[in-house]
C-alpha cells in the first residue's frame, strides 16, 4: 500500500527509516496503522487481490491416499487407451514403459535402477499429465 507508513510517529520518509518509538507514540502508530489496515480491507485491497471475472477461485484439499497396485500389463492397457496423443506416441510410450518393466526386474540395486528411470521418467512427464499420472505412480510402486 502506497505510503502506508505516512504519518506515524518515528518515520523519517527521506531516510525510508523508522526511529523506535514507545508509549503514547507506539499506541498512536498502532491506532493508525488498524485503522489504515480496515480502511485498505474495505476498499477490497486495491492493488493487492485482481479478480479474474472469467475463472472462479477454487480450492481443492486432496487428503486421500491412493494406492497404485496396476501391472505393467494392466499399465500398457491403460496407456493404449489414452486419448490425448497419437498412435505413434502411444507406441513410443508403450517402448519406454518395456524399458522401465526391464529395469525394474533387474538385480541392480534401488539407486541404479533409479539413475536409470528418472531420464525416461522425465521424457515421460513431457508426453502431458494424462500420460504421467498412469505411468509414474506405478513406476514408483515397482521401485518399492
Amino acid at each position: 500500500m502506497p505510503n502506508f507508513s505516512d504519518g506515524l510517529y518515528g518515520y523519517y520518509k527521506e531516510n525510508n527509516f523508522f526511529d523506535d518509538v514507545s508509549g503514547d507514540s507506539l499506541c498512536q502508530n498502532l491506532k493508525n496503522i488498524r485503522e489504515k489496515m480496515n480502511t485498505y480491507k474495505n476498499l477490497n485491497f486495491p492493488n493487492l487481490i485482481k479478480e479474474n471475472k472469467t475463472n472462479p477461485m477454487l480450492q481443492i484439499n486432496n487428503n486421500n491416499i491412493m494406492e497404485v497396485n496396476l501391472t505393467f500389463e494392466q499399465l500398457k492397457n491403460r496407456v493404449e487407451n489414452i486419448t490425448s496423443v497419437n498412435d505413434k506416441e502411444i507406441d513410443e510410450i508403450l517402448d519406454k514403459i518395456n524399458e522401465i518393466e526391464k529395469i525394474c526386474k533387474s538385480n541392480d540395486r534401488k539407486t541404479k535402477k533409479w539413475e536409470k528411470i528418472k531420464t525416461i521418467l522425465v521424457w515421460i512427464m513431457d508426453k502431458g499429465i494424462d500420460v504421467a499420472i498412469q505411468v509414474i505412480p506405478t513406476v514408483i510402486n515397482s521401485l518399492k
